[in-house]
């Protein structure tokens, strides 16, 4: 079992954040005190009919946020040999990067680039793989600064990015329903805006599993924190995951993997009729 990138308190900060709701406003909705409010922030659970209003106020699914608050655990999927998760610092907490290899092993495709080069070196050194193409899924420091070392170390590699990026002044930009080949592997682009303007998710094929490299636009059982749109961003990601099978593996920016499947039903922004 692994722990989920958010907790039941965040996901509520998420939802408030992203339907424009306030803490007073919310307080108000519920007939609860400010005081019992902030203790629900901290992870408290209300009474069940409270916390089962709360949800519905803010488009949550009740039943699914109840299962994160008594558990914030999933049990995540297999990945396929050549598919491997980068768990790298950042500040107190971690991001991830997601590394595809080649049939023979000795080139890679790299998805986001962490805050700094020196952990996604050394692992692609350890294992002598060779870099060949990046891709970012937004431009957000947790993402992307490790950009400007690997570029020093691997002047050539081939880089796409959703919007400009200053230290990669000659990398493709992307735009919705691009197609990128690499290798054995078809990658199609998907634009999910939300947590930034510019997100983007890749959809791989070809490695006899989808996957659906999600960055910070859709984490297992939560969704990327955004400051408005979430209405739109939510229906727009659930019409991209409805297209893929229920297997398809979904490699978010942080926190553990987990399934199409698997987040149409049980992840509280998504569930929700």
């Amino acid at each position: 079992m692994e722990s989920l990138e958010d907790t039941f308190p965040d996901i509520v900060r998420k939802a408030m954040l992203g339907r424009g709701i306030g803490r007073e406003e919310l307080s108000g909705r519920l007939g609860i005190e400010r005081s019992d409010m902030e203790r629900v922030l901290a992870g408290h659970m209300p009474p069940s009919e409270t916390f089962a209003q709360m949800a519905r106020e803010l488009f949550l699914d009740p039943v699914c946020l109840e299962r994160v608050a008594h558990d914030p655990r999933v049990e995540p999927p297999v990945l396929p040999d050549l598919v491997q998760r980068l768990v790298l610092p950042f500040g107190a907490w971690t991001v991830n990067a997601w590394v595809l290899l080649d049939r023979s092993k000795s080139h890679a495709l790299l998805i986001d680039a962490g805050t700094r080069a020196l952990e996604i070196s050394s692992w692609l050194s350890h294992r002598n793989l060779a870099l060949s193409r990046v891709l970012i899924t937004h431009n957000h420091p947790d993402h992307v600064g490790g950009l400007p070392g690997l570029l020093v170390s691997v002047p050539g590699v081939g880089i796409a990015v959703p919007s400009h990026l200053e230290c990669a002044s000659h990398a493709r930009i992307l735009q919705d329903r691009d197609r990128l080949d690499w290798e054995d592997l078809h990658i199609g682009v998907r634009s999910t805006p939300g947590h930034t303007a510019d997100s983007v998710s890749y959809i791989v094929e070809g490695l006899g599993r989808t996957l659906l490299i999600s960055g910070d636009a859709l984490f297992a059982r939560s969704i990327g924190g955004m400051s408005g749109g979430m209405a739109l961003a939510i229906e727009r990601l659930k019409t991209i995951m409805a297209s893929l099978p229920p297997d398809c593996l979904v490699l978010p920016g942080h926190g553990p993997a987990s399934t199409v499947g698997d987040e149409l039903k049980n992840n509280p922004f998504l569930a929700v009729s």
